[in-house]
Parts: structure tokens; sequence; C-alpha cells
């Protein structure tokens, strides 16, 4: 089975509620308020920073060019940072934000005011990733225009390619594939964009990575290649019957020992079993147990259990 890590989660923009404290000192830094509380709580004895959003980093994470413009106007620094205690946010720029939003004249305004295009935050996310994943395909469009790198890594690897097919928007995804995305680059734990669509179930963005050149045969870490990540989904004949159209390896086994077949018994899935059987996939094949596609089917010791190991008897 896999251990690949899920799809980063987006940041969150919600108002930060203050410890019980006492205001130490307030520092500007770069138009952003950090302010320095000392907690107050029994037992306590730690400082804590937390951040006051200045007008341009609130304004571009609710995608308003308006505001944007106006606090630009007022000489914020397009490439200040984020302070704050909240991981998932720290030391994310306004064009990150921006980009985050899905609102492109937000973007826009912000590259005109020369904003790093490539600019990366604690995670090694940079605007494009955010674009990429949690925007739209005209915020992408808008920063490759303005340069921005098509193949930079994050942490654990993702590329803005990845961040689209695992949660992003379709026409995201053509857009970097239009610009040159390499669709062969792997994460840390060695999956690709197809691996992630695949494990998505989105018969669109498959489609498209198919097109571009995406192996099936690839398999990551743990074994697993797009087949087996596609049978795992609550989508599964489709993309399954996608992938075996592009001549996807149907007997290859995880690191377990688990092929599809077996994947496809043990969730009881009848449809996928007879596609599966259909396309020549080894009923005699054991896992690293020894036990069968339908020994799997059998433990389920229930109705979907039985009806699959009808076909594998």
């Amino acid at each position: 089975m896999s251990t690949t890590a899920a799809p980063p989660a987006a940041p969150s923009v919600s108002a930060r509620s203050l410890l019980p404290s006492v205001l130490l000192a307030t520092v500007l830094l770069g138009g952003l308020a950090l302010l320095t509380l000392q907690t107050m709580a029994t037992g306590g004895g730690g400082s804590v920073s937390v951040t006051a959003a200045s007008p341009l980093i609130e304004a571009a994470f609710a995608g308003d060019a308006q505001g944007v413009r106006a606090a630009l106007a007022n000489k914020a620094d397009p490439n200040v940072r984020l302070v704050t205690d909240d991981p998932a946010r720290r030391s994310m720029t306004p064009l990150m934000a921006a980009a985050m939003s899905g609102k492109v004249e937000a973007v826009r305004a912000l590259l005109e005011a020369k904003a790093s295009v490539d600019a990366r935050d604690d995670h090694g996310r940079t605007p494009l990733m955010y674009a990429a994943g949690w925007g739209d395909g005209a915020c992408v469009q808008a920063l490759l225009n303005a340069g921005a790198n098509v193949n930079a890594r994050a942490d654990q690897g993702w590329t803005a390619l990845m961040l689209a097919a695992a949660r992003g928007t379709r026409d995201a995804l053509g857009a970097l594939i239009t610009a040159g995305a390499d669709v062969s680059m792997r994460t840390k734990y060695q999956q690709t964009a197809l691996m992630v669509a695949s494990r998505c179930g989105d018969a669109d963005k498959i489609g498209a990575l198919l097109n571009a050149g995406a192996s099936v045969s690839d398999t990551d870490r743990d074994g697993n290649t797009p087949l087996l990540m596609a049978v795992d989904t609550d989508r599964g004949e489709s993309v399954v019957v996608q992938l075996l159209g592009a001549k996807a390896p149907v007997n290859v086994a995880d690191s377990d020992g688990m092929t599809p077949l077996m994947r496809a018994a043990s969730r009881g899935d009848a449809g996928l079993v007879r596609i599966l059987l259909d396309a020549g996939a080894d009923k005699a094949a054991k896992d690293a147990r020894g036990w069968t596609a339908l020994q799997w089917g059998l433990n389920r010791a229930d109705e979907a259990g039985n009806a699959v190991s009808q076909l594998l008897r």
C-alpha cells in the first residue's frame, strides 16, 4: 500500500484569535505589522508572535485588485513576507496570496509592481504553485507570461503540474502542459503527475497528461502504478478503462505483491474485476501473504465479496 503524502492543504486565511496577552512591541516590517505578545496564561511563560496583516496582504488574499493597487500606491512593498505563527502561511508573499485567490487582476497588479514571480515560501512553494493548486488557469497563464519557472520544485518534490493534477482546474493543468511542464518529474515518493491524477480519478486530467506523453508504466516508491492508484478511487471503472486503453500494465504488483485485480477484489468491485479480467489480469497471482484475488474477495465475507469471488473461481 502507498505511504505517499496527501496533496498539500490550502493555507488557512481565517481570522486569528489572540491569547490573553500583554503587548510588548509593535514592529513595522515592510508595511506589515508584526505584533510580539507575551502570554499571560496560568503556567505559561513563553512568547508567541502573531500577525496583523497589512492592507496589501489582506487585499491579496481576498483577490481584491482595487485594494491591492491602493496599497501599492501607498508604497506597500510588493515582496513583503507574511510573518505568522501559522506554518501553512509563513513567509507567503502578496503574489502567492493573490495567485491562491484565483483573481487574475490582483495577480497582474502585483506583477506590474515587480512582485517576484519565483519567490518561495517556507515550504518552497512559488506563486505559480499556488495558482496551479488553488487558483485558476488565468492566474497560471499570467504568471507563466511573466516568466515563472514552470518546473520549480517545492518541498517533497511537488511541482505546479502535480498540484494542478491533484487539486487544480483542468485549465490550469492545460496551461502548464502547453508551457512545457515536465510530465516525468517525480515527488519525494517517486510519484508523477499522472499518478496523482489517477489517484484522484480525474479522467480529463489523465487524458491531458497521457496526451502530453506521461508514462502509464512508472512506479512510485511503494511500487504503485497509475492503474493501481486508479483502482482505489470511487471513479475507478472509467479511469481504469482509460489507462488500460493507454496500455497500462495490468499485472504489475505493488511492494506488498498486490495487483490491480487483488485491490479490486478487496474493494468488492465486481465491475472492476470484470474489466481487469477482460484485460488479461492473472487470477492465479499471489501477494506477499500468498493470497490470490479470490482470497481477497472471500475475506470480505459479504455480498460484494461473494459476487467478486464468483468471477474469480
